[in-house]
């Protein structure tokens, strides 16, 4: 991700404060609304194609993890908006950054959407725009209303793979690579690093390339050290992104320089264990 990317992805993070009241929203309509945006993913040919051939990931992990498309449609379902219900609703929507707390519209309009679930309760939603916007809009979304530092799709033992978004780690677990992560927002945070350290995670693994931009870097290994983590850094000719539209060559070389770089630091490839 370079760092145009991570200032507008933080730009975009919302941390919205949902009053006691909203309760209702996040336990059943938010979850209404994620179901609403898969079967809108489903029922769409385009995004569908671009959910599978670019990243790369299969009709059983769309559904498994409910992944959507919103494509605007979504406040059409909703009371009238002059209503009583429909103030309340969409005011309660707009705190937990479903809907745009200035102009209304959707969030994750035109956006490829991955619900953030967190000990079994919906904590967030994550967009990444799959098609170039008329307007100069963010690529990437996000709306936390939970505690949901960093998205941990699988159960990894002692290293993780950090992948420049969640679409990335699910795109490498269709390869065998279980162990991908995504930190949610723009640097290795105490949250995120408090809770990757509670699931066991010792090293954390960064792909880089010639574009990776290096004060980035730099600063992410101060933030690792300041951890107590270990890192180790594979370099690629290319990056870690669409991995759909990989070929043999890359998923080869993909492989063999990761293989090497965990073999050096005492690990095995994810993608060989038992």
């Amino acid at each position: 991700m370079t760092k145009s990317e991570l200032a507008l992805f933080q730009a975009n993070l919302f941390t919205a404060s949902p009053t006691s009241g909203d309760a209702h929203i996040i336990e059943r309509q938010a979850p209404m609304a994620v179901e609403f945006y898969h079967r809108a993913l489903v029922g769409c040919a385009k995004s569908m194609s671009f959910t599978q051939n670019v990243f790369g990931l299969s009709r059983e992990t769309i559904d498994a993890f409910n992944i959507g498309f919103c494509d605007r449609t979504l406040s059409l379902q909703f009371p009238y908006h002059k209503t009583r219900e429909g103030i309340k609703l969409r005011g309660g929507f707009k705190r937990i950054g479903f809907l745009n707390g200035e102009s209304g519209h959707e969030t994750m309009r035109g956006c490829i959407t991955l619900p953030l679930v967190a000990d079994g309760e919906l904590a967030g939603l994550y967009g990444l725009r799959y098609s170039t916007p008329r307007r100069k809009q963010p690529a990437l979304k996000c709306s936390v209303f939970g505690h949901m530092p960093v998205f941990i799709p699988f159960e990894p033992q002692k290293l993780v793979m950090v992948c420049d978004n969640p679409f990335v780690a699910l795109g490498l677990a269709e390869r065998g690579y279980r162990n991908g992560v995504a930190i949610l927002g723009d640097d290795l945070c105490e949250l995120a690093s408090s809770e990757l350290k509670r699931r066991g995670i010792e090293t954390l693994v960064t792909f880089t390339d010639a574009s990776s931009d290096a004060d980035a870097m730099d600063e992410f290994r101060s933030d690792v050290e300041a951890a107590n983590m270990r890192l180790c850094e594979v370099p690629l000719p290319f990056k870690v992104q669409k991995l759909g539209k990989w070929d043999d060559c890359q998923w080869r070389l993909f492989d063999k320089r990761l293989t090497r770089v965990l073999s050096e630091a005492g690990y095995r490839n994810e993608r060989y264990q038992a």
